[in-house]
């Protein structure tokens, strides 16, 4: 099941569905307390929109304020996985009110709460991010540093009598070899998230601070990981949100289409 969900028009000003004519839109612009931050009121109502949705497919979630989403499709896998995420941040940080469900904190919450979650691995995280997660939750909660060189870092996040690995592979980390990455660190079938913030500026301009990745690398990642294993699911957040950023947005969208329309062929 393919997904566009529309909290701000952004796709409709693309387009998307054009290229996508079988997903199915869904309009929340009438969502309240839902940008960046998500209070329990909203998380529920969302939840119950979730319960109609499959995990398999195609999800769009607009910008990266919505990132927390990902959450919702996560919470209905029902068998141990491994999520696998692209992005400049961590989104591991402890959210500044706690109540508050949030684009910058939804894997650790994904972590705290989810039983079948058994491993994660972050792909370019920027060091600021990394750095800001070391003095928050790697000090606050349940982690602890397994092993860290220049290019990747190996934790622990601690849970009852539960250890499970995350993997984080720095921005600066040089010759890539994506298929042993996957054959190392994912040992599950994999739900795949990507924020475009991962990208270069060069590439398209989202509203958080962003990475140094190519649209080709990321790509190149991408169809490595299908020669890996399809994964279970997929969503893409990310989009720039200037009018001038449409076109470049857009175009990146309907490569993803393209790629990834083999995993779902009957979504298609």
């Amino acid at each position: 099941m393919n997904i566009i969900l529309s909290f701000d028009f952004i796709y409709q000003m693309q387009n998307l569905k054009n290229f996508l004519p079988n997903a199915y839109e869904q309009d929340l612009t009438s969502m309240e307390s839902v940008k960046s931050y998500c209070d329990l009121g909203s998380a529920n109502a969302l939840r119950k929109i979730w319960n109609s949705f499959s995990v398999n497919g195609l999800h769009f979630l607009g910008s990266g304020n919505y990132h927390y989403l990902s959450l919702f499709f996560l919470e209905k896998i029902n068998h141990p996985f491994s999520l696998l995420v692209f992005d400049h941040h961590t989104d591991m940080q402890p959210s500044i009110f706690p109540e508050l469900l949030s684009c910058g904190s939804w894997i650790l919450t994904s972590l705290e709460t989810l039983k079948t979650l058994k491993e994660v691995l972050l792909i370019n995280v920027g060091k600021e991010s990394l750095e800001g997660t070391k003095k928050t939750s790697f000090t606050e909660n349940n982690f602890s540093v397994f092993s860290e060189t220049s290019q990747i870092l190996k934790c622990h996040y601690h849970k009852k009598d539960t250890i499970l690995p995350i993997t984080i592979l720095k921005e600066e980390a040089k010759d890539k070899n994506w298929k042993k990455l996957y054959q190392d660190y994912l040992h599950y079938p994999i739900f795949l998230s990507i924020d475009k913030d991962v990208l270069s500026k060069e590439e398209l301009e989202t509203d958080w601070d962003q990475g140094s990745m190519s649209f080709i690398d990321l790509k190149t990642a991408c169809k490595q990981l299908l020669d890996y294993s399809f994964p279970l699911g997929i969503d893409i957040c990310g989009e720039g949100m200037e009018s001038s950023d449409f076109s470049r947005s857009l175009k990146i969208n309907r490569e993803f289409i393209q790629l990834f329309q083999t995993v779902f062929p009957s979504s298609f």
